[in-house]
This record gives structure tokens, C-alpha cells and sequence, in this order.
């Protein structure tokens, strides 16, 4: 098993849903008006740092992740502009339901 953490720019909510449906991901949880700073800028929610970050958590099985990390690629490799998604996996020894 994976934890999988993708954080993105909230205007890329819609295409992230749409990318997890082709994906065949349907459970995570979803954090929304997240503050932080990257290579795309700082997001603060204010006027000199507007925007916000939104960030989904998923726990995927191997098979799932690499799906995932194909559909993410592909989305992001046919874009002209580069969009703010970043994507963190890492695996899990235990998972307690």
C-alpha cells in the first residue's frame, strides 16, 4: 500500500476530480484553502499572496499507483502551461481500518 499526497492550485479542482475518475480512484480525502509556498508561488489566501492550495490524500495499491502516476504524467506533460500540481508517494508498512 501507498500514501499518495497530490497538492495542487484550487483552479485545477476540477480536472484533478477528472483525472481521479479516469484513474478509477474513489476514495481520498480532499483538504481545501491550504496555505504554502513552491515553485508556482506563495498561496495565502491574501491580497499579496492570493490563492490557495488544495490537497487530496489517497492510500492506493501498487497497481493503483501506477495508473495514477500515468494519468497525472500525461496530464501534465500536454499542457503548455506547466500547472501547479505536485505529487508525493510514499509506501506503507501498516494500514489499521
Amino acid at each position: 500500500m501507498n500514501c499518495v499526497i497530490a497538492i495542487f492550485d484550487s483552479e485545477l479542482k476540477e480536472e484533478m476530480f477528472m483525472l481521479m475518475r479516469l484513474a478509477n480512484i474513489v476514495n481520498y480525502t480532499h483538504f481545501v484553502n491550504v496555505h504554502g509556498s513552491g515553485k508556482q508561488g506563495r498561496k495565502q489566501g491574501s491580497v499579496a499572496w492570493p490563492g490557495f492550495n488544495e490537497v487530496f490524500m489517497m492510500v492506493l495499491s501498487d497497481d493503483d499507483l501506477e495508473g495514477f502516476k500515468k494519468t497525472i504524467s500525461d496530464f501534465k506533460k500536454n499542457r503548455a502551461e506547466k500547472p501547479g500540481l505536485v505529487f508525493f508517494t510514499w509506501g506503507l508498512q501498516e494500514v489499521i481500518i
